[in-house]
């Protein structure tokens, strides 16, 4: 009691010690800040993540009973450090360590993205999920699992967030609050009853369906069992299990769902194209010189608060902090997205020649407008302005939007990573179209009306 005492009066008199450098997220429930440590010299030390969370909203208790747990030894391997948490009035204050890397969402628009890191990332889900489950009596049930929650870093896979993550409770029928991300929380966690580890597993493997797609699964894919070539055709039945409406459909564990024959055979196919490629490497390393053949590696095995990896998991994810990109055995797998693997220098050449044809059509547009070519028949000035600016300067606009490479976009500005390329283009194609024909229409009526109020005056 005495300890808990003292480390609360010292998270207090720390409180003003910290510099907010940026504000990550802000509600009317909690407030995500990335912050500095000043210390005695003047010097700081971070950066951190603190978060201060309605005391009364039940937000954040898991992150008290990770700190303990951090506190009495235990070591995660797929969770955030736990610095301190303490009590300022109404709000809870978490401070824990910032994870470097990159989201999920972020790292599947890159353009080395792959398959074969789909794969990698989709084990690694796995691990950390299993963490959360494993390693607490009762379970922690994350509840938000989704892409924005997962950081990738060069090393590892850290799962974020734990604000709306509960206790599991065997004696509540249904949980007290509904929190959670549409499109990836099940449907129990909207009234319907208790969330338990099911629920992450539902989660979990609509997160490994995105891996794959690149964009949020739409709930017409969950209905046709995952029926899409993106998606390896091994792996379609272990989504389908884990995302049934029914709980008790689903994996009990996300241990049975990893020990599962289809995803064996799905983490097998990772393996053999690793081994494949490394044996590739060792060979043109070896410049042809011949060799006596190596011993088997010992087993790479690790412990996560005394629970055993399952076997297949312990291949790390590498990607730099800042241009991810992925591992050799990636390089593998074939990549079904088109465009994927284009560099990014390509894209920055296709963007300035479109430009360059709209700004060309453009200027067209504008010099007919002002300047009409000889044997022009509109009587109107605004009816040539409207059909000609319309058509080639406003029309053509949309669809130049369409035809970009946005990848740079998609990076800053999520709502654009909901929609698959092809429905954006097809969507200004459309809007294009639709303000060409309107502008013709609209600068025909007028000319006519036009000529015909000069015939009439004649």
């Amino acid at each position: 009691m005495d300890d808990d005492l003292a480390t609360y009066l010292d998270a207090l008199a720390r409180g003003e010690c910290y510099r907010v450098d940026a504000v990550l997220k802000e509600s009317a429930l909690e407030m995500t800040e990335r912050v500095f440590l000043i210390v005695a010299d003047g010097t700081e030390r971070g950066p951190f993540i603190r978060k201060r969370m309605k005391i009364e909203s039940g937000l954040g208790e898991a992150y008290e009973r990770l700190w303990r747990a951090q506190k009495a030894g235990k070591r995660f391997m797929h969770l955030p450090r736990i610095v301190e948490c303490g009590v300022d009035g109404d709000d809870r204050i978490v401070i824990m360590e910032h994870v470097d890397g990159a989201t999920l969402d972020e790292l599947v628009q890159n353009s080395s993205y792959t398959d074969g890191a789909a794969l990698t990332i989709s084990g690694l889900l796995c691990d950390a999920v299993m963490e959360l489950h494993e390693c607490f009596d009762p379970p922690m049930i994350h509840r938000d699992l989704k892409p924005e929650n997962v950081i990738i870093s060069p090393s590892n896979l850290t799962l974020i967030d734990l604000g709306i993550a509960r206790t599991f409770d065997k004696d509540a029928e249904r949980d007290t609050r509904s929190f959670g991300t549409r499109g990836y929380a099940p449907p129990e966690q909207f009234g319907y009853g208790q969330t338990d580890e099911r629920s992450d597993i539902y989660a979990l493997g609509m997160l490994i369906a995105y891996c794959f797609l690149r964009e949020d699964p739409e709930r017409r894919l969950v209905e046709s069992e995952f029926a899409d070539e993106r998606i390896p055709e091994s792996l379609r039945p272990v989504l389908a299990c884990a995302t049934s409406f029914d709980p008790e459909r689903r994996y009990k564990s996300v241990r049975a769902m990893k020990d599962s024959p289809d995803m064996a055979t799905t983490l097998a196919e990772m393996e053999s194209a690793a081994a494949y490629v490394e044996e590739e490497d060792a060979a043109h390393a070896s410049k042809g010189a011949m060799s006596a053949p190596a011993a088997p590696p010992p087993p790479q095995t690790s412990q996560i608060c005394n629970v055993d990896r399952v076997p297949g998991s312990s291949r790390p994810v590498s990607l730099p902090p800042q241009a991810p990109s992925v591992s050799n055995a990636d390089n593998a797998m074939k990549d079904r997205r088109p465009f994927a693997t284009i560099p990014q220098w390509v894209g920055i050449i296709w963007n300035v020649l479109v430009i360059a044809t709209w700004t060309l059509f453009a200027i067209a547009a504008i010099s007919v407008t002002f300047f009409p070519v000889e044997g022009d028949t509109f009587v109107s000035p605004l009816a040539r302005g409207i059909i000609s600016i319309g058509i080639f300067l406003v029309g053509l606009a949309p669809i130049a939007f369409g035809l970009l490479d946005k990848s740079w976009l998609k990076r800053r500005f999520a709502l654009l990573r909901r929609f698959a390329w092809w429905k954006v283009l097809l969507f200004c194609v459309a809007v294009g179209l639709a303000i060409m024909l309107a502008s013709a229409v609209i600068g025909t009526v007028i000319n006519e009306a036009v000529m015909f109020s000069a015939s009439a005056a004649g």
